[in-house]
């Protein structure tokens, strides 16, 4: 009885803040995926390369050769924290596989600050499937959630089963295309899987610095943003960011983004890698808003079992 009281909460919550206008009632997490996908505010669709993949652009999974094993640990500026682990195998045959399973820290409603949104998600689990061909790599992605959603009345455990693809090829041997479309069909379950759609580009400008623009679409989210002054479209976002070897395994990653729709917000995120022969640990924030004292941050470490 009190985890379903719980759960009417957290609900009824999530809806009475969105429709008293808090621009920050919007659950980060829907914008930027696990791994270093936040260093680059959910961007890096031709140019990212670790578990954000499967969600980011699951084509890109394949250009590496290697078999790795991730987890990660990220605290949203808005949402509930959240871990991520996961697998690539893309070095015992010609397909890469992924998989990736994401559970939620419980968060008691009463801790909520004003403008505060807990997600009505139980866990997350992703497969996905990638092979170039030539110059040309395909992937596939396959995402399940588990949420409590309302149903009239009731709280109701809802499964939602959703898909995905993603493209990337060459332009030239330092100009890389990406193209992905991300929840596609999400059977109108909007509020915990919107549809993304992202194209971009990466440009290796100098062996130690590659550049990243990006340009993304998010689905409006009417369960968060319905009565929002000013959020009437989809998200409608352009990024630039970079990866910069530093030497001696250390990597930075950043991104600026600027929104073309929705009060037109700029956000910038950034983060920095430190590798050594068979590992890989990174960690790296954003600011989703920067007219918002609102940061996000996150933690992963990578195992390389073979490459």
């Amino acid at each position: 009885m009190d985890r379903l009281f719980t759960k009417i909460l957290l609900i009824a919550l999530g809806l009475g803040l969105a429709k008293k206008g808090f621009s920050e009632a919007f659950p980060d997490e829907l914008i930027t995926p696990q791994g270093k996908g936040l260093g680059f505010y959910g961007s890096g669709v031709a140019g990212v390369r670790d578990l954000s993949n499967i969600e980011v652009n699951p084509a890109l999974l394949s250009l590496e050769k290697n078999y790795i094993i991730t987890g990660g640990y990220s605290s949203p500026a808005t949402g509930q924290d959240f871990y991520d682990v996961g697998i690539v195998d893309s070095f015992t045959s010609d397909f890469a596989l992924a998989a990736s399973y994401r559970g939620y820290e419980d968060k008691d409603p009463s801790e909520l600050e004003a403008g505060d949104v807990l997600l009505p998600v139980e866990r997350r689990m992703a497969l996905a499937i990638a092979r170039t061909y030539g110059d040309i790599a395909i992937g596939l992605n396959l995402n399940y959630t588990q949420a409590n959603l309302p149903e009239g009345i009731d709280i109701v455990e809802t499964g939602i089963f959703t898909g995905g693809m993603g493209l990337s090829g060459l332009i030239n041997p330092n100009l890389r295309w990406g193209l992905s479309a991300n929840r596609v069909v999400n059977h109108g379950y909007s509020e915990t899987d919107p549809t993304t759609y992202r194209a971009g580009l990466s440009y290796q400008a100098h062996e130690r610095v590659l550049v990243l623009l990006d340009y993304s679409l998010r689905e409006k989210v009417d369960f968060y943003q319905g009565d929002l002054e000013g959020e009437t479209e989809d998200e409608n976002r352009v990024h630039l960011g970079s990866v910069i070897t530093l030497g001696q395994g250390m990597k930075v990653f950043n991104s600026i983004g600027y929104g073309l729709t929705n009060g037109k917000k700029i956000s910038g995120a950034a983060g920095l890698a430190v590798a050594g022969k068979n590992w890989e640990f990174a960690v790296g924030g954003s600011r989703p808003d920067f007219s918002e004292n609102r940061s996000y941050a996150y933690g992963s470490l990578t195992v390389v079992v073979k490459q």
